[in-house]
């Protein structure tokens, strides 16, 4: 059957446009020799080829393809890319890992980039929106580089509540990594502290702190935390205090709640 190709696109029909950006920096980044042993038995050597990719950097495929078995010293799926800036070299990547996601899948490859989706940081690309009517799940995170996080409809919210011993006694430390409510039981008696393990990036985080108590305890300053004043804790109580970082140090931003 006859086909018809557009002006702009002669040549095969089947050339590769696929483009990847990578989201992270890497050195996933692969070289591939064959070579013939004393057996005359052909022997793949893959390894980094050496070359950091920054995150943005754009990378075209270039049609070669490995695959598992078919390749000797190939255990996965590999693509061939090459980058169209320096340091202008060639090599393959796995097109399912993480730090790569796709860019623009209908643009042929001798065509240049495009300005449209130049936004991170550096006026590195990215890729364009996307809509999408299921949920969207960050392994590391996520993180709005302009603008902000919006929900049309339900909170935004850390979904663990994390419940620690039921006798602690000294420092009740909460990791602010795990979520944004703690929850402690506090029964042996003199004087306790409120503590966070960390305060590394969590400018903006809002901690929520649950204390029941067996009486007799005063809470006061652990590290990274201040306080408005030592809190009483009293018998068969619970409280709840509010803390926000600014980066630094997370600050009781209540007047602390106190549950029946």
């Amino acid at each position: 059957m006859a086909q018809t190709l557009n002006g702009t696109d002669t040549g095969i029909v089947n050339r590769s446009k696929r483009t990847y950006v990578a989201v992270t920096d890497t050195t996933a980044f692969y070289s591939y020799t064959v070579a013939m042993n004393a057996s005359y038995v052909n022997t793949g050597t893959l390894a980094e080829n050496g070359t950091t990719l920054s995150r943005g950097t754009l990378l075209r495929e270039n049609g070669k393809r490995l695959f598992p078995d078919a390749n000797p010293g190939v255990t996965k799926f590999l693509v061939g890319v090459f980058l169209t800036e320096s340091p202008f070299t060639s090599g393959f990547i796995d097109p399912n890992a993480g730090f790569f996601v796709l860019y623009n899948g209908d643009k042929p490859t001798y065509l240049g980039g495009s300005s449209d989706f130049v936004g991170l940081a550096g006026g590195t690309p990215s890729i364009p929106s996307l809509l999408t009517i299921g949920s969207v799940t960050g392994g590391t995170g996520v993180v709005a580089t302009t603008g902000g996080v919006v929900a049309t409809a339900g909170p935004l919210r850390a979904a663990t509540v994390t419940t620690n011993s039921s006798t602690v006694s000294g420092a009740l430390t909460f990791n602010p990594t795990l979520g944004n409510v703690f929850k402690f039981t506090a029964t042996l008696s003199g004087a306790v502290t409120l503590a966070a393990s960390t305060v590394t990036d969590t400018a903006g985080q809002v901690i929520y702190v649950f204390i029941t108590s067996g009486g007799g305890q005063s809470l006061t300053d652990g590290t990274n935390v201040d306080l408005n004043g030592t809190i009483t804790l009293t018998a068969s109580k619970k409280i709840c205090i509010t803390l926000v970082s600014d980066g630094t140090t997370f600050t009781q931003a209540n007047a602390q709640l106190i549950f029946t």
